[in-house]
Parts: structure tokens; sequence; C-alpha cells
């Protein structure tokens, strides 16, 4: 799932987990264990991330159908 996410992030144009981090406002260490797969992302963790990469479709797939 991190490699999936980091590819959305990217393809958002969010060049680095630095300016995605600043957007969410989480800290970059948490952006780089989600997508490094060291943190599982929680359900709202993977809602924020779809809405700030503009995947809101593919939360569900992501999370469940809960997203």
């Amino acid at each position: 799932m991190g490699a999936r996410l980091r590819s959305t992030r990217k393809d958002a144009g969010f060049a680095s987990g630095r300016a995605f981090a600043h957007a969410t406002g989480w800290q970059e260490s948490k952006v780089s264990r989600i997508e490094l797969g060291r943190q599982a992302a929680s359900e709202d963790d993977i809602r924020i991330w779809c809405e700030k990469t503009s995947t809101q479709d593919q939360a569900p797939d992501l999370c469940g159908p809960l997203c």
C-alpha cells in the first residue's frame, strides 16, 4: 500500500514527502513511515491522503467501504 500511496502523492504534484507533510499538517516522518510500510495508515490517514491527492475514488479500495 505504501508504494501506491507514494505514487498518488507524486502524481498529485507533491514531489517530496516534506511537501505532502506540510499540506496535511503531519510530521514528515509519518509520511515516510507510511510510504515505506513501517506504519499502517489508519482509515482517517487514507481519507486525508486521498483528499489531498484528489483520489477520493480510490479510498474504498484502500481502506474499505467505510472510507
